[in-house]
């Protein structure tokens, strides 16, 4: 019986004393500003490129027709649109991206300081916890 409440208290206090790590917000801020940065980009070249293929797709078949008479519609000026409104569409995750990067953080933690005080007649150094707050501006 004993045996049976030692195993049940040492498993109660694994569970106990066990601590859920919560994420840096700094990290978190930082890691959200990259992805969308990087979406942005992704999404200004892809449009760049996409524009650049849908005008010389339409020059390409400006030039075939002499006459100039029949205007259409072609998949050149399609492509250039949907490049177009690709990068426009980037604009608003740039804007974002330095919004999260300038995100001021309080983070407030628990840390020993060192600490200077006397021991039967002399002088040394103790650890003592002390609440750090950092506020960056």
């Amino acid at each position: 019986m004993k045996l049976i409440y030692l195993i049940l208290m040492l498993t109660m206090s694994v569970q106990i004393y066990s601590q859920q790590t919560t994420p840096n917000p700094n990290t978190f801020f930082l890691q959200k500003t990259e992805k969308q940065r990087k979406t942005a980009l992704i999404l200004l070249g892809g449009g760049a490129g996409m524009l650049v293929i849908g005008s010389a797709m339409t020059l390409n078949n400006l030039q075939r027709d002499p006459i100039g008479e029949a205007i259409t519609i072609n998949g050149g000026y399609i492509i250039a649109g949907i490049g177009g409104l690709a990068m426009l569409g980037s604009i608003p995750l740039f804007s974002s991206a330095y919004k999260n990067s300038k995100r001021k953080v309080i983070l407030a933690s628990l840390k020993n300081e060192m600490i200077l005080q006397a021991h039967d007649r002399s002088f040394g150094y103790q650890p003592l916890p002390a609440l750090t707050l950092k506020i960056s501006l």
